[in-house]
């Protein structure tokens, strides 16, 4: 295993459960990461990517409407009986990691705002 995917491997067993059941195979390799960890990873990183060209102008409820979903979904999952699905899972974990993303490009903008401000005031 090359050390990339071994660093990468290694930090999937820390950081997720790694629920077979729950997790997405490529090649009969389970992926280091659950559905909706990938999910998250996934939205944060397009939802940086977004930010990058455009201003979101996430306000915080927009954030915490993304990040409903998945509360409802593993909530749902952690107290009762249901059991989701892992498109589900990934679809979650998407619109909460866009969502997360979105919010906290927004945070860096306004925070370098302010501090460009600061600087020309003296």
């Amino acid at each position: 295993m090359s050390p990339v995917a071994h660093a990468v491997y290694w930090l999937g067993d820390a950081e997720c459960h790694q629920l077979s059941e729950r997790s997405y195979y490529l090649n009969d390799n389970q992926m280091p990461f659950c559905a909706r960890d990938l999910g998250l990873f996934a939205g944060i990183a397009a939802g940086f990517g977004f930010a990058a060209f455009y201003r979101s102008k996430v306000k915080p409820w927009i954030f915490l409407i993304a990040v409903l979903p998945l509360g409802i979904d593993g909530g749902a999952q952690a107290l009762t009986s249901y059991e989701s699905n892992n498109p589900l899972r990934l679809g979650t974990g998407i619109l909460a990691g866009l969502g997360l993303a979105l919010l906290l490009a927004e945070f860096v903008f306004i925070l370098s705002q302010d501090i460009s401000e600061a600087k020309a005031k003296g």
